[in-house]
Order: C-alpha cells, then sequence, then structure tokens
C-alpha cells in the first residue's frame, strides 16, 4: 500500500537515533547556532541494506543506538539542556527538546510497528500464483533497467572495488538458485539448518565473468527465474509454511524466502541505475 516494511521503520528510527545524538552535540558545540536538517534519516527506509539486515542486527543496532543517548544524556549538566540552536522549521529549540523528541519519535514508531503488524497478520496468506506473478514482475523490473546499459558499459565499474552492471546481474541470478537451493533443502527437510548463498557473493568475481556478452547474462537469468518458477508452480500451501533455521535470520519459511525472490531483484534495480548514473557522469574505467 505504499507504506513502510517493519524493516524500513527500524532503519529509520535507528538512523534517527544517531542524528538526534549528532544534533545535540553540535548544540553544545555551537550555542544558539543554526541547526541543519538531519541528513540521511528520509533516505535510510530505501538503502538496499535494508532488505539483508536481519532480524538480529536490527536488535543489535537498536541497543547501541539506545545505549549511546542514555551515555549520551548521563553527560549533560542542566546548563546544558538548556542551551538552544535554531531549527530552520521549529525555530528556536533547547537540547532538553531534542532528547525528549527522540523519546517522542520512537513511541510513535512503536506504535507504527504495531500497526504494520497487525496489517501483516490480517492478510491472507499469499497463494503461488501471485507470489510467481510477483517475481516475474521484479525481474521484468530488473531486466529493463539492464536492457539500458550500453555495450561500453557491460563491464565497467563507478569506481574500484563496486561492481559492473554485469556483475550485479550475474549475482542476481546466483541468488536466485540459491534461494531455490534453501527453499529445497526446507521442502525435502522441514526445520533443517539453512546456510548462506555462497555462490551469490562469490558469483561475480568469477573469472568468466569479464568475458560473458549481455545475451549470456540475460540467459542465466531467464534460466534461474524459470526454474524458480517451475518449483513454485509445485508447492502445496500447507509447504509455504514450512521453515528452515538460518543462523543470522532465524527462522526462514518458504514463504519469506519467495518473498525476497521477488523482491531482490528490486534491490539491485535500484544499484543498477544508481551505477549507471555515475558512470553516466564519467566515473569508472573498464
Amino acid at each position: 500500500d505504499g507504506g513502510w516494511s517493519v524493516a524500513q521503520a527500524l532503519a529509520h528510527v535507528i538512523a534517527a537515533d544517531t542524528s538526534f545524538v549528532g544534533r545535540v552535540d553540535r548544540m553544545l558545540a555551537s550555542p544558539g547556532g543554526d541547526i541543519p536538517m538531519m541528513q540521511g534519516v528520509a533516505d535510510a527506509p530505501l538503502h538496499l541494506s535494508v532488505g539483508r539486515t536481519s532480524r538480529r542486527q536490527f536488535v543489535e543496532q537498536l541497543k547501541a543506538g539506545e545505549e549511546k543517548a542514555r551515555q549520551r544524556r548521563a553527560t549533560l549538566t542542566p546548563a546544558d539542556l538548556a542551551v538552544t540552536g535554531k531549527h530552520p522549521r521549529f525555530g528556536v529549540i533547547t537540547v532538553e527538546s531534542v532528547l525528549k523528541h527522540l523519546v517522542e519519535h520512537v513511541e510513535e514508531h512503536r506504535r507504527q510497528l504495531g500497526e504494520i503488524a497487525e496489517r501483516v497478520a490480517a492478510q491472507p496468506p499469499p497463494s503461488a500464483e501471485s507470489l510467481s506473478l510477483a517475481i516475474e514482475r521484479s525481474l521484468a523490473a530488473f531486466m529493463e533497467a539492464f536492457a539500458r546499459v550500453p555495450d561500453a558499459r557491460l563491464h565497467s565499474a563507478p569506481k574500484p572495488g563496486e561492481w559492473t552492471p554485469a556483475q550485479i546481474a550475474v549475482h542476481l541470478a546466483a541468488a536466485e538458485r540459491g534461494y531455490l537451493h534453501n527453499m529445497s533443502a526446507v521442502r525435502a527437510a522441514p526445520g533443517c539448518p539453512l546456510g548462506g548463498v555462497p555462490d551469490a557473493a562469490n558469483a561475480p568475481v568469477a573469472p568468466d565473468v569479464p568475458s560473458l556478452t549481455r545475451g549470456q547474462i540475460v540467459d542465466r537469468l531467464a534460466e534461474a527465474r524459470q526454474t524458480v518458477l517451475a518449483y513454485v508452480a509445485q508447492l502445496k500451501p500447507e509447504e509455504m509454511r514450512q521453515y528452515g533455521v538460518n543462523p543470522t535470520r532465524g527462522l526462514m519459511s518458504v514463504e519469506f524466502m519467495l518473498r525476497r525472490e521477488a523482491s531482490h531483484p528490486l534491490d539491485h534495480r535500484m544499484q543498477l541505475l544508481e551505477t549507471l548514473d555515475l558512470l553516466a557522469k564519467g566515473a569508472g574505467a573498464s
């Protein structure tokens, strides 16, 4: 419905907590000075890393932010709390009001998380057909972006250490197979331990990647996706609820993995478009 997911709401809260503490530090360093708008807080829910962050990592980040804010508050004197700054929207504010806003902000999003959980719980479980359609659409969106890559830039990276358009696409194809491997393992032995997807991480740096043509990369993606769709078509409703145990993410159901299958190409579509933008501006080399 256009709203945030639980992961996006958590990413926003974590970024905001850091910004609130930073705002206090700036106000104390320059009493009465101008206070800029928070940077990065609005964009945090859209960052590519959000989809790859586990429940445990979110909890650890939230606890670290809470502890940092608590420790900073413990150092403040009454005089510190009265220090002011000039906000572009709210006018003159105090350190004390910033800290109060931090608490109110966390509470606001705690309620939001409850509302998201209620909406999710009220939704009927998705059918194999609806998930198949979502998977097809997401890959189509990625392929539309991949088609924009000029042949001369297919193997160009915006800067050393970052993936080329070809590497992004090769990773996506390998990840498709990786998800299928894990789902097949769960189907064969519900409750089984699940590993990571090493092939997805290693595929972009395989020695054959720099010599792959556009057609060969597209064929890899199409083959991987058709294999996944054939698997989904065989799933029974009760198998969608079966799960395995990942060492970092915890319980992962077949339904969850299929949802990741559908969202993963959209993550990398954004990465691909960012890469194209940088390359168009003259960054990178073949």
